[in-house]
């Protein structure tokens, strides 16, 4: 069976453009909110966490998303992951 290759980042708006502009990306990721949002992931989902980024690294973010679609159920992880979105959001 043949292996077919998905862009895992077609379907987030802005993804593309974030992951092509490096200082963007890494100044996004040491945001207060994507600190947040790491700390809660590790408290709600322990070891899963890492079984979760070790899939995203090879292309499968279903795991990932479905941690933080978890996540988003808290208040705390909904503003959170809102906030980050609204960051991470291309531009008008």
């Amino acid at each position: 069976m043949e292996k077919q290759n998905i862009d895992p980042f077609a379907q987030i708006p802005g993804a593309k453009a974030l992951l092509e502009d490096r200082g963007a990306l890494e100044a996004l990721l040491r945001s207060p909110d994507a600190r947040a949002i790491a700390a809660l992931l590790e408290q709600q989902a322990g070891g899963q966490l890492q079984q979760a980024a070790d899939a995203a690294g090879q292309g499968n973010l279903r795991p990932l998303m479905g941690l933080v679609e978890q996540l988003r159920q808290s208040r705390e992880g909904a503003a959170a992951v809102e906030r980050l979105q609204k960051k991470a959001a291309p531009g008008p």
